[in-house]
């Protein structure tokens, strides 16, 4: 392996420390109770990390989780020994800490802070020729204090990743219980029609990814206007266009979802070309 590749060797930092160990009584372990972040390191920079912050520091005022500054988490990240020459992914694990037997987080006076690195994956051909997307029947439970957030209860995306195994697909639409579209597993989604960009609302589940955060910021600067609207699987699979989101990968064009084929069209190569950018 390269010398200058990620790898199993790359440190974990926990609470500052190279190596640290983690307390089986962490309340991350136990219940669930933090958020996370992903992030892409590229060219020397972590990018989009100004929309990354803004949402760890909302996870933190829902959840009344104890964040670290700003300078403490970014100095403790130099600490993974990133390379400015290889694209890593950082990823963010924020826990209420230890604490003991039962739900109540009364006596955790001490957030727990884990920092890992890992390799990029290869998007390029994804990107390159779109995507299919398969219609998952595995619905995304509604909690609306909890929408928009990245908290670390995960097991609706577990169950789903694990009907999306099933097929071949490269990624699978999420609804909530009324039939709304509201993402894909690890992503947002986003529907063009008749020049529009739609994207669902997150008021009732979801992640408020942060290339979304960005497409909506710029929502009156753009070619296209990209506005949140709900829409059904009917109406997806209607549109002109699709493209999906994340941190890492940044807008990916759908070519299919279920029999319904679709462009690569110049909407998502127009967004696309907007998104790279360091903050």
């Amino acid at each position: 392996m390269p010398a200058n590749s990620p790898d199993l060797e790359s440190p974990i930092i926990i609470n500052g420390e190279p190596g640290g160990t983690l307390d089986p009584k962490d309340r991350g372990l136990a219940y669930g109770d933090g958020f996370f972040e992903t992030l892409l390191y590229d060219q020397g920079a972590l990018q989009n990390w100004r929309l990354h912050w803004q949402r760890m520091r909302k996870s933190a005022n829902v959840l009344q989780i104890d964040l670290p500054n700003e300078s403490t988490i970014l100095n403790d990240i130099t600490k993974l020994a990133l390379n400015p020459q290889t694209p890593a992914t950082v990823k963010i694990i924020i826990t209420r800490g230890p604490g003991g037997r039962g739900y109540s987080p009364k006596n955790c006076h001490n957030s727990t802070v884990i920092l890992s690195q890992s390799p990029v994956p290869n998007y390029s051909l994804a990107k390159q020729n779109g995507v299919e997307l398969a219609l998952l029947k595995t619905p995304l439970s509604e909690q609306h204090s909890l929408a928009g957030l990245k908290h670390l209860n995960r097991l609706n995306q577990v169950m789903a990743r694990l009907e999306l195994e099933q097929t071949d697909c490269f990624e699978g639409v999420l609804c909530n219980r009324e039939g709304h579209v509201r993402e894909v597993i690890a992503s947002n989604i986003y529907l063009v029609s008749e020049g529009q960009v739609i994207t669902p609302p997150l008021h009732d589940c979801g992640v408020e990814g942060t290339i979304r955060a960005k497409l909506l910021n710029r929502a009156n600067n753009c070619k296209y206007p990209i506005k949140e609207q709900e829409f059904s699987v009917e109406q997806l699979l209607q549109a002109d266009e699709v493209f999906i989101s994340n941190s890492l990968m940044g807008i990916c064009p759908v070519k299919q979802i279920a029999q319904q084929h679709f462009p690569l069209g110049e909407v998502s190569g127009y967004f696309s070309a907007l998104t790279p950018e360091k903050d």
